[in-house]
């Protein structure tokens, strides 16, 4: 990686951490000022209320004004909540009462 596209991964890391997202399943990949993004991102835990669609819509716009990106292209999918298992839900396999 050189040293602008080091500079590029930095800034968009420094903006993923303004972001109520969870981007942990995140793939980022940045060559030669191309952004490529793919993964999936769901909403942080404490931030019931985000709307994480709006957020990485916000991101990519961001992005584009950068000065070193010539491009970004995203396939990144957004996790809806009920896709997650419910707080309720007891992962080691036995039943709440």
């Amino acid at each position: 990686m050189n040293a602008a596209d080091a500079e590029i991964m930095r800034n968009i890391r420094r903006e993923l951490a303004k972001r109520p997202m969870d981007v942990t399943r995140l793939d980022l990949q940045v060559v030669h000022g191309r952004v490529m993004m793919g993964g999936i991102v769901s909403r942080l835990r404490d931030h019931p209320n985000a709307d994480i669609q709006s957020e990485l819509d916000m991101l990519i716009k961001i992005l584009s004004r950068d000065r070193l990106i010539k491009d970004v292209t995203s396939g990144v999918r957004v996790l809806k909540e009920e896709n997650k298992p419910s707080e309720d839900t007891n992962t080691r396999g036995r039943m709440r009462h």
